[in-house]
């Protein structure tokens, strides 16, 4: 069985035509700033100049568009067709996908006032093409705060580029222009530097920190609720074979694949919610719970991401919160795969034991 966010090429499409507009709003934006500040050789700037620019913008619409079109199709993430264009309207982390609403619609009202220049004057349309700096930041941090794929290197090296690129001629645009005020000089350095920096003392406690999608999803636990929430949460993982099962309700299925993780008292339970259809299980939402046989609720949380019948999740746990990954080959008779755990360092996961350990009397758990 393939267990699936409608497609899996879905939840591909999304991020990677995410991360390709952020790119391309990041060049519109720099090459922008680099021809409007006379940053670039007259001879550069002719040569790219705003065909070029105009070009960029369009293309970026396109590529917006698949972004936007594949999110809202993905069954997985309930955002909703009006969150498209009516920000802070979306059911799946409403904030951020908020930000990525804003910033979407602001570039369609600077992408507007450019087709319309002859008609606004320029001194309006000078205006209103400043909020691209707001489209860029807005964009930057819908990323941060909902993407899957946030703390990935790659990922991290794009928008450390696109910001550096940013500074340094933003910083050289404002220098150079003669018409600016020294008040006006003085609050544009202000914000050109400020803002960059407190998106990243924000991301750093943030989403760059494991549990992100716990605390944001609001799952995780405010208080412990049992005396078996006293051990460590730190989780060893290993190799599982599960039952999976599927139950019918009124609107939807739950199919549930628990099973105990091979060489420790690990218990893992993923309830996965949705329709199946033709051998594909469609999702629209998931709970995961991991404890041990006399702790069966120790740590609980949500899938955060499907890819094929890989499934990304983040739990709540007593000392830390876990980022888990199932992959899993899944058919009529059952679950086989690998579960991989990572935790945040801390000083109670190193002063107490882990909940793989074996139990007191001596039972650990099986493969079966």
């Amino acid at each position: 069985m393939l267990i699936a966010t409608t497609s899996p090429l879905l939840w591909y499409l999304t991020r990677v035509s995410g991360l390709a507009a952020l790119v391309m709003l990041g060049a519109v934006a720099l090459l922008g700033i680099a021809v409007a500040g006379k940053i670039l050789p007259s001879g550069v700037a002719r040569f790219l100049g705003p065909d070029l620019h105009r070009r960029l913008s369009l293309t970026l619409v396109v590529v917006l568009a698949i972004h936007i079109l594949t999110a809202l199709a993905d069954s997985f993430v309930p955002i909703g067709w009006t969150a498209a264009v009516i920000p802070f309207l979306s059911h799946y982390r409403r904030a951020f996908v908020g930000f990525g609403t804003l910033a979407f619609d602001g570039l369609l009202i600077v992408i507007a006032s450019s087709l319309a220049r002859q008609h606004l004057g320029f001194a309006l349309w000078k205006r209103t093409h400043m909020l691209v700096w707001l489209v860029l930041a807005l964009a930057i941090v819908h990323g941060l705060g909902t993407g899957s794929d946030t703390r990935l290197a790659a990922v991290l090296a794009v928008y450390g580029a696109i910001t550096a690129g940013v500074i340094v001629l933003a910083v050289l645009r404002i220098r150079r222009d003669p018409d600016l005020a020294h008040t006006a000089r003085t609050l544009g350095m202000v914000g050109v530097l400020g803002v960059p920096g407190v998106v990243a003392l924000w991301a750093r406690s943030g989403p760059l920190r494991p549990g992100w999608s716990a605390r944001i999803d609001g799952t995780a636990p405010t208080t412990a609720t049992t005396a078996a929430v006293t051990r460590s949460s730190e989780p060893l993982g290993g190799p599982i074979t599960a039952t999976v099962t599927q139950t019918q309700a009124t609107s939807a299925t739950d199919l549930t694949i628990a099973g105990a993780i091979g060489g420790t008292n690990e218990r893992l339970t993923v309830v996965l919610t949705g329709q199946p259809s033709e051998g594909v299980f469609a999702v629209s939402g998931g709970t995961v719970t991991l404890g041990t046989p006399s702790a069966p609720n120790l740590c609980h949380g949500s899938v955060t991401a499907l890819g094929g019948s890989t499934i990304s999740f983040s739990l709540a746990c007593p000392h830390a919160t876990v980022e888990g990954t199932a992959a899993l080959a899944i058919d009529a008779n059952g679950a086989t795969g690998q579960v991989s755990f990572s935790t945040a360092p801390s000083e109670a996961l190193n002063a107490a034991p882990s909940i793989g350990a074996p139990e007191a009397d001596g039972s650990e758990g099986s493969d079966a």
